[in-house]
Order: C-alpha cells, then sequence, then structure tokens
C-alpha cells in the first residue's frame, strides 16, 4: 500500500467521516497534485483540460483512491489548468534538452547520508533550472503574511538541491517553487558563492 493510500485510510478510520479536510486529507491532496505536475511536461500539456481530467483521474486510480469523495475539477483539474494564464509558467515548463523527474541523490554530510530527490531538472540551451511544486503557500493564520519559518524551510531545500546538482553536474542551475494552488511563483539564484537572492515573480 503505497503513503497516500495508507493516509487516505488513516484519516478515514481513525478521524471523522465527514469530508472537511483534515491535516491527514490535507497531506493526500498535496501529494496527488504533486503527482499530477509530475506527469506534466510540456507546457501544451496544461493547455488541455481533457488531458488534465485523464491524468488526474489516473493518477486517482494508480494510487487506489475513490473520486467519490472529491470534486475533481476544482481542487486539481482547475488550479492545474490555470497555471497556463501565468507569465511565470515559461520558466517551469521551458523548451529542454534533458530532464530528470524525482532523481534521487545521495549526498554525505558530517558523517551521515542523506538523500535528496528535486521534483524536476531541467537542461536547457539558456538556463538549467531545478523546480519544486508545493500545494500552497504556507500563509500565516489565513493571511496574507508568509509563514516565515516553513518559507525559510522551502527556500534552504532550493538552495541545497542547487548546491548538489552544481557538484554533480558541474554546471550552473538556478531554481523555481511553484506554489500550485496560489499561483505563485518564487525565483532563486546563487549570487556568489552559497550566498542566494530570492525573489516571488
Amino acid at each position: 500500500m503505497n503513503n497516500i493510500n495508507r493516509l487516505f485510510k488513516f484519516s478515514i478510520n481513525h478521524h471523522r467521516l465527514d469530508f472537511e479536510e483534515t491535516r491527514y486529507e490535507h497531506i493526500i491532496k498535496g501529494n496527488l497534485l504533486h503527482d499530477i505536475m509530475a506527469k506534466i511536461i510540456t507546457k501544451e500539456e496544461l493547455f488541455s483540460l481533457d488531458f488534465l481530467r485523464r491524468l488526474t483521474l489516473s493518477i486517482f486510480s494508480v494510487n487506489r483512491i475513490s473520486i467519490d469523495r472529491w470534486n475533481i475539477e476544482e481542487e486539481f483539474v482547475n488550479p492545474i489548468y490555470k497555471l497556463k494564464d501565468f507569465d511565470f509558467i515559461d520558466f517551469i515548463f521551458p523548451k529542454y534538452r534533458k530532464i530528470y523527474i524525482e532523481r534521487e541523490f545521495i549526498y554525505s554530510h558530517k558523517k551521515t547520508f542523506k538523500v535528496y530527490r528535486p521534483d524536476r531538472i531541467v537542461f536547457s540551451d539558456n538556463l538549467n533550472r531545478i523546480i519544486e511544486f508545493k500545494s500552497y503557500y504556507p500563509f500565516n493564520n489565513n493571511t496574507f503574511i508568509g509563514n516565515k519559518k516553513i518559507i525559510y524551510k522551502y527556500h534552504r531545500q532550493i538552495e541545497n538541491y542547487i548546491k548538489i546538482c552544481k557538484n554533480f553536474f558541474n554546471e550552473y542551475f538556478v531554481g523555481y517553487i511553484l506554489y500550485i494552488k496560489d499561483g505563485i511563483c518564487e525565483f532563486v539564484i546563487e549570487k556568489e558563492k552559497e550566498i542566494f537572492q530570492w525573489e516571488r515573480l
């Protein structure tokens, strides 16, 4: 049984049966969104509602999750489809010469080994990039003020990916975080050795 299905069964069997979003359901939704985005390779695929619907249903089927408790269109298909209207989408889905999806890197640090798995590594002729998908922007207490602790954690994650990929491939990389449901994209560049500059696009 995969992680998504385990979480789903736990939330249904051990918590309330109505479908107000619990913490577990929030995680399940995030994992499903992540799996859907991992299968979208080109920008053109974002322009096809039919493709996004079929892909979403396929992801649910693979994870053995019933669609009955979800509003597929509102919670999955439409938020992803709307991404096509943002100017930053060309940065997320560029023309590429090579792409790695969730490639694992084992990296040693202080006599321990850690596994790193960037969502997407894109090699293109003009700019190599590392892309990480997050479900929601970490708003603090439902306000438009970001939760600094979580944002810092996300930023450090991408910065680590950049350092690892630069060392592994001996090439220059920039990074992006795309918050799917909120249509927010952040960009990071290494200005000097291990000194990073972040901005929202």
